[in-house]
């Protein structure tokens, strides 16, 4: 695993990306990544992702309790809860992408089977049941969703992606973002129709084989 100063580093500027691409906004969003000695390094609450400087973050323990830094975001349980869920991964990246929450907020389903790269990079797509943003029954719902995908839309708000570092979790959103303003043209043009299912299968292979 990178330092703990490279990870700081990379969230910081993964948090300048999320900004400027106005998947966040205000002081919206929130990062995470695992780092030395089983502790989690998390993005402060009522700072800008845009403008983090690395002493800005926090740090928490296994448990997710503090141990020194900024003030922790109000999102940090849902963050560190996942990251106990999945051991094979080791950071989250929560924004509020604008395109992809409004499939949430429609109840329309996201269908990635449509783009062979968002099946290459997306593979499957769930949605974590609604609750109040800062909650435990939050963190509970996309924990459980997080468990058979790297890739949570959060009911009416936003979405959690889960990577290998920052980077490869920031990534994923933006293949999120993008795929959605695809469907969202795709709608206004007609009806959009899945990749058929051997055409999915063949995608599925390329993606263990090229992509994992």
């Amino acid at each position: 695993m990178n330092s703990d100063r490279k990870i700081a580093k990379m969230i910081c500027e993964v948090g300048r990306r999320l900004y400027k691409s106005g998947m966040v906004a205000s002081n919206d969003g929130n990062i995470s990544c695992r780092i030395s000695k089983g502790r989690f390094m998390v993005t402060p609450t009522c700072v800008s992702k845009g403008f983090m400087r690395p002493k800005d973050l926090c740090i928490l323990d296994k448990d997710g309790n503090y141990l020194k830094g900024g003030k922790p975001t109000s999102e940090a349980k849902m963050h560190v809860m996942i990251l106990k869920a999945r051991p094979d991964i080791n950071s989250c990246v929560h924004a509020h992408p604008r395109c992809a929450t409004a499939f949430t907020v429609t109840s329309t389903p996201f269908d990635p089977t449509v783009l062979p790269e968002a099946m290459l990079g997306l593979s499957a797509v769930r949605t974590a049941p609604y609750a109040a943003p800062s909650t435990l029954e939050l963190a509970k719902n996309a924990a459980d969703a997080a468990l058979t995908t790297d890739v949570v839309l959060l009911s009416r708000h936003g979405a959690i992606t889960l990577g290998c570092d920052p980077i490869d979790a920031l990534y994923k959103l933006e293949s999120l973002e993008h795929c959605a303003h695809t469907l969202i043209y795709a709608k206004l043009l007609g009806k959009s129709t899945e990749l058929d299912p051997n055409e999915q299968e063949q995608l599925l292979t390329i993606s263990k084989e090229v992509y994992h």
